[in-house]
């Protein structure tokens, strides 16, 4: 089950929260993702949505008792970045502690109203999770450090340190809210109604979109999102694809051709044929890889998380030592002391740590996600960077995969029977020779047709066997075949005579030249299926030294593994057979949305417009979040372990103390930020 957690702002609550809930004997497995505030929980056993919100409501109050907890879509979503109401007790506090300067006389009710407004809710965590055991965390810190300005007679400083905490965590809020919109727009959901022909009337009345068929004809109007996947019914129709591949020019497509769910009608209303159900959609194969891009946690964030877990203990057993051991040895003024050791309590919530790595790895996905890649989990932006060897394969991934019939040779019943043969084919081969042949294919002629991956089609036609496929196919049933050529293509056979060949060509993508050219320090190998003929030749215009072919699947998994053997190794693949080395892989990188559902739900990496430029862009962004995650995490502990020691050497100051964790916290914030520009 999914919850939404609104209001959560506490990234350690929430590493205690996640603990909390995984070590509950009832729940198999939780995942809680700070930045979009989702908490994903799966029981041992069934249990009903009311017991399970009751459940999990009753551990998310423990830690943050403001937090509302909501079935995953049964809220409405948020307007504002943070609501007005969250604000009210901050903006009166505020307003009081402001006229305290102003009003001698009543500064203290003053200054104490507004300690109560602002830090009530601080005040009531702190005080309930003391009961509760759970002691460590920065609701106890803030507490502690405002009773020791309080001792100290620091009044200001007191309802200072809850205000400036509390103004810090709604700017983290409106700084994480606003990087994480990135990426939450593109997972929105769809139009729930859409307009629908009734085939009786022939006009166009709203229907729920989730009950709409393949077959149905809808119209979507200019400005309006495709909601399911079809065929364009229209002349020719103009669309805006960014929602989908992060290419923002306009796609011009005519009669016949796929129109996706997230493309933008542009011009004029077109009339849609629909060709697959909502959950079925390309837009839904977005969402639902959205869902689990940010639930992978990087080693990095996990060992941030961990070391936060020592580091707040560790620093308030220090403070307590700062004044008990001193003073015991009547080596130091106790108010002195005290005053160090409230610095070290403000200056050591971990907040900074905990929000800013993990905002890194988000923000980095979001800014993927917005150029049309889907990473599926911080660990494979991780593991980019970290690559020895690139391995392609050829067809539709370095090469067009848009065939052309160029000649057919032998027979002429042979490119008929290749056609048919090819009727129910989804392989860019398959499709252009059924788009080759022009007159009418009998579906009912063909019987029996089976597809053999690296072989190729086996069907019956007229009571005889006819065969479509490669060499190998021909070897197989005892078949001679004649010629030798560098050119793709397919032979075809019918009974035991073979009838002729026909013969296909291909293009290099631009873009695999640029590829090679900006990808460097990696080496470069292509393992496919065709002719080694043809894979020398497309190696050798990329100059490209490592190459196979006329592999089967688990040829291109055997060799796969060998590299392995000798360093991280990520695949670039578009196709069913890619399937196997995807998910083998380090890195399994799916090109194109188009590509084989197969391929697409192997591979750790999805890149939607099938464009090869992709690739090296992620290198870089993978080495960017390696660099600001080092900047955050020297930027967060260099200066809280600077303040430590100026309040130790008596330089130091609780405004200084404040800053050094709100600051801080704001500053690697917005440093992580930046990774989106």
């Amino acid at each position: 089950m999914k919850f939404m957690l609104e209001g959560l702002d506490c990234a350690n609550c929430a590493a205690k929260i996640e603990d909390k809930l995984g070590r509950d004997q009832a729940i198999a497995s939780v995942t809680l993702n700070f930045l979009a505030k989702e908490l994903e929980v799966v029981f041992r056993e069934k249990t009903s949505s009311e017991e399970a919100l009751k459940q999990v409501s009753k551990i998310v109050h423990t830690y943050e008792p403001y937090t509302r907890v909501h079935l995953s879509g049964d809220h409405e979503a948020r307007e504002n970045l943070v609501p007005w109401r969250d604000l009210i007790p901050l903006m009166a506090g505020t307003g009081l502690f402001a006229a305290a300067f102003f009003v001698p006389r009543g500064q203290v009710f003053l200054l104490l109203a507004a300690y109560g407004l602002v830090g009530y809710d601080i005040l009531h965590t702190a005080f309930k999770n003391i009961i509760k055991g759970e002691v460590f965390d920065e609701n106890f810190l803030m507490v502690i450090a405002t009773f020791a300005a309080f001792y100290l007679g620091e009044t200001f400083e007191a309802v200072g340190v809850f205000i400036f905490y509390k103004i810090g965590e709604v700017l983290e809020e409106v700084a994480i809210e606003k990087s994480t919109r990135r990426i939450k727009r593109r997972g929105q959901e769809q139009r729930t109604t859409t307009l629908l022909m009734n085939p009786f009337s022939l006009e166009f009345e709203r229907a729920e979109t989730e009950h709409i068929k393949p077959g149905d004809t809808i119209l979507v109007r200019p400005g309006e999102m495709v909601p399911l996947d079809g065929e364009l019914l229209e002349t020719e129709g103009a669309l805006d694809a960014a929602a989908l591949t992060g290419e923002s020019y306009p796609l011009e497509k005519t009669r016949g051709e796929e129109v996706l769910a997230g493309e933008i009608v542009l011009e004029k209303p077109l009339k849609i044929k629909v060709t697959r159900v909502l959950a079925e959609s390309a837009y839904q194969k977005i969402q639902d890889l959205l869902k689990k891009a940010t639930l992978s946690h990087s080693p990095t964030e996990k060992m941030i998380t961990r070391f936060a877990r020592i580091y707040t203990p560790v620093v308030v057993i220090t403070a307590f030592a700062i004044v008990l051991i001193p003073w015991l040895l009547s080596m130091g003024n106790l108010q002195s002391l005290i005053y160090v050791a409230a610095i070290f309590l403000v200056v050591s919530c971990p907040c900074a740590l905990v929000v800013s790595i993990p905002l890194v790895y988000y923000v980095a996905l979001g800014k993927a996600a917005g150029e049309g890649i889907i990473i599926k989990g911080s660990k494979y932006l991780d593991m980019l960077r970290e690559v020895d060897h690139f391995v392609y394969d050829k067809t539709g991934t370095l090469t067009e995969g848009r065939f052309r019939v160029k000649a057919v040779e032998g027979d002429p019943d042979t490119l008929y029977l290749g056609a048919l043969g090819e009727l129910y084919s989804t392989h860019p081969i398959g499709i252009s020779i059924r788009e080759a042949y022009q007159g009418e294919l009998p579906g009912e002629k063909a019987r029996d047709h089976l597809e053999t991956s690296g072989f190729g089609i086996t069907y019956l036609y007229e009571g005889e066997r006819v065969l479509v496929g490669n060499r190998r196919l021909m070897a197989r049933h005892g078949i001679g075949v004649f010629g030798e050529s560098d050119v793709p293509g397919l032979y075809v056979a019918r009974g035991e005579k073979l009838l002729g060949r026909i013969f296909l060509e291909d293009t290099i993508k631009p873009s695999a030249f640029t590829l090679i050219e900006n990808l460097k320090g990696v080496t470069h190998h292509i393992l496919s299926g065709d002719t080694s003929e043809r894979v020398r030749e497309v190696a050798t215009a990329l100059k490209i030294k490592n190459y196979q072919g006329e592999l089967m699947p688990e040829d291109k998994l055997k060799a796969l593994e060998g590299l392995m053997a000798g360093g991280r190794v990520a695949f670039v693949g578009d196709g069913i057979n890619d399937g196997p080395v995807l998910a083998r892989s380090d890195v399994g990188i799916a090109m194109g949305l188009r590509g084989s559902d197969l391929a697409v739900e192997q591979s750790r990496i999805v890149i939607l417009e099938d464009n090869l430029d992709k690739i090296p862009r992620m290198v870089i962004l993978s080495k960017r979040v390696r660099t600001l995650v080092a900047q955050n995490i020297v930027l967060a502990l260099g200066i809280k372990i600077g303040v430590m020691i100026l309040a130790l050497l008596g330089y130091s100051s609780m405004a200084l103390a404040i800053f050094a964790d709100v600051g801080v916290a704001l500053l690697a914030i917005l440093n992580a930020m930046r990774i989106s520009y």
